[in-house]
């Protein structure tokens, strides 16, 4: 904890990454006024609290199992990027209406069915989802008349459904375009 509290001192620090680590929180971040990208990949961390204090631009988040809650993520208003991977707790994302995301990338979220905190994100123009064999057309609701989404992927493992959403996701946001 000792070795890890010493990155807070790091005031100057704008990329940080941490791998197989557990933290008990993210209180560190209350210090780093510089960070403007951080990837948690491993690790046991199941408490985002203190992330929020950080101007972060880009968050990355890679095989945290035991984390279910990302709403310290909500008030990260200068996040422009947000790259989730095989989070299988996460079940749904917070509203991220406040922030600055203009790309998400969502790969293998299995346990995630709500989209709803990411489609209030108003600047979101690119979104990929991969890996996602759940996802059915009322996950991809919430963007029917979203103000700024034109590009997407979708990767359900089926190249037959992909298309079939992806021309129907399309086809809503032209209507309301």
């Amino acid at each position: 904890a000792a070795d890890i509290d010493a990155v807070g001192e790091l005031a100057s620090l704008e990329v940080l990454k941490l791998r197989s680590i557990t933290l008990p929180d993210l209180a560190i971040f209350r210090r780093l006024k510089r960070l403007r990208r951080f990837e948690l990949r491993l690790g046991g961390t199941s408490d985002l609290s203190g992330i929020e204090a950080a101007p972060l631009e880009y968050l990355e988040i890679w095989r945290v199992l035991g984390l279910a809650d990302l709403e310290p993520a909500a008030a990260l208003g200068q996040l422009d990027f947000l790259f989730l991977q095989a989070l299988p707790r996460v079940t749904s994302l917070p509203d991220l209406g406040a922030t600055s995301l203009t790309g998400a990338t969502l790969d293998t979220m299995k346990g995630l069915v709500d989209l709803r905190g990411l489609a209030a994100a108003p600047r979101l123009d690119n979104l990929a989802l991969f890996a996602m064999n759940h996802i059915r057309w009322e996950h991809l609701e919430p963007f029917v008349g979203h103000p700024s989404l034109r590009d997407f992927v979708i990767g359900t493992g089926s190249a037959r459904r992909n298309a079939e959403l992806e021309a129907r996701l399309r086809a809503a946001l032209r209507r309301n375009g």
